[in-house]
């Protein structure tokens, strides 16, 4: 099959995290011999050394092929600052902190986006637009001309909740669809709220809930490991962007009633100052180690003796969706704390892999920690539980189940033009 793939992120170097469950679908589906082309917006937003490598790709739209996929990067705007929408702080946060610059940023890559989907008409059997909203909107083709595949993350459905017509766009946007992932069964279910009846039970019969995948991790030795890392006692770790959504502030709050424990915390995001400030002023037992990737990201995993993540529903709505940092820290074999937020409470389950809380209340966070650390067998069992349930979020088994929807989607186009026009005009958004 040839499968163009819509993404606001994409990873623009080894390592890079920008869109990385994006490019491990795409590489991976293109390993089973599949034609992927990406379509993603380039960036010129960095600064010093990163900022000089992407000035590389050009005042046009660059072509660059990594691996087996090719990758088109789309110039969308005259100023590198609103090129740097997409990555940097990432666009939920730019929306929250300047909503005209992430206005006037995110329409100009959608509007670049549909130019570019108009110039490439026929080149693909499916499309697939990760940020299903707005982003599979963008395709100026309709359902029969180009089968729509969209996957809905988190930040996608929290920004179409948050609009003043969010039905009417909902609507629109299951009427495109040929087929729907959602990363967790809690992003499904507030779609189809969005929904009249009749569109809602149109899209349940063509959609799925599956988390993005995670790629198997070499094993890494844990005394070496924690030499590297320099730790001692038990340590607890975190990793995620540094961002109000992952409730690191809690962890750090938690950490003021649990002694005896070092807590890490790998990421990088606009959080970062406040939190350090906060563990310096209440002198916490708290290390900052920057963005984790690749080798480092691995002996971090090997080092620790539990990993915590304390996600929260902001309030406008925006819950986590499914984080692929959860899944590989289950993948290696560590008992996990989390919070119910979003996905978190589907793929971790409460006295199997670890601890569920209902709420990133410190004081419970504080009570289970303490629990891990006075019981090792409970974190063996925890932690052997976790291998046996993340070896089923492995690409090897998760990309066959993408590769088997974009074949339906594709297949739904003759199902489509078969199906009585009236049927498909009682499912028009406007009526």
């Amino acid at each position: 099959m040839r499968i163009g793939m819509l993404t606001s992120g994409y990873p623009r170097w080894p390592g890079d995290l920008c869109g990385a469950f994006v490019a491990g679908l795409a590489e991976t589906l293109a390993a089973r011999g599949h034609e992927i082309e990406v379509l993603a917006p380039r960036a010129l937003g960095g600064q010093g050394p990163a900022r000089k490598a992407l000035q590389l790709l050009g005042e046009r739209a660059a072509a660059e092929t990594l691996s087996r996929v090719h990758c088109r990067r789309l110039a969308y705007a005259p100023h590198a600052k609103l090129e740097s929408l997409f990555h940097g702080e990432g666009f939920p946060e730019t929306l929250r902190r300047s909503p005209a610059r992430a206005f006037l940023g995110g329409a100009a890559y959608w509007t670049r986006l549909r130019w570019e989907l108009h110039r490439s008409s026929g080149a693909w059997d499916v499309l697939m637009a990760h940020w299903a909203f707005p982003l599979a909107l963008a395709s100026p083709l309709s359902p029969a001309e180009l089968p729509l595949f969209g996957v809905f993350h988190s930040g996608d459905l929290a920004l179409l909740e948050s609009l003043p017509l969010r039905s009417r766009w909902a609507e629109r946007l299951a009427a495109r669809l040929a087929w729907s992932v959602f990363v967790s069964d809690d992003l499904r279910r507030r779609f189809l709220a969005l929904l009249r009846p009749a569109s809602g039970e149109f899209l349940a019969s063509r959609s799925s809930v599956q988390a993005m995948g995670i790629a198997p991790s070499p094993p890494v030795d844990r005394e070496r490991a924690r030499a590297l890392h320099d730790c001692r006692g038990f340590i607890l770790l975190t990793m995620s962007r540094l961002s109000p959504i992952k409730g690191v502030d809690r962890v750090l709050a938690a950490m003021k009633q649990v002694e005896g424990a070092t807590l890490l915390v790998a990421g990088a995001g606009p959080e970062r100052p406040e939190l350090e400030a906060y563990a310096r002023h209440h002198r916490l037992p708290v290390r900052f180690v920057g963005l984790a990737q690749g080798e480092t990201k691995r002996t971090l995993f090997a080092a620790a003796d539990a990993f915590i993540a304390a996600s929260r529903v902001l309030d406008g709505g925006r819950s986590e969706g499914c984080p692929t940092t959860v899944l590989e820290a289950m993948a290696t074999g560590l008992p996990l704390i989390v919070s119910a937020s979003g996905g978190l409470g589907e793929i971790v389950r409460e006295g199997e892999e670890g601890f569920v809380l209902p709420s990133p209340e410190p004081s419970l966070l504080a009570e289970r920690i303490r629990a891990l650390m006075a019981d090792p067998a409970l974190r063996e069992r925890f932690g052997e539980r976790g291998k046996r349930s993340a070896a089923a979020y492995l690409w090897s088994r998760v990309a066959p189940r993408f590769e088997d929807w974009c074949a339906k989607a594709r297949d739904g186009r003759a199902a489509y033009l078969s199906e009585p026009r009236n049927e498909r005009l009682r499912r028009r958004p406007w009526r």
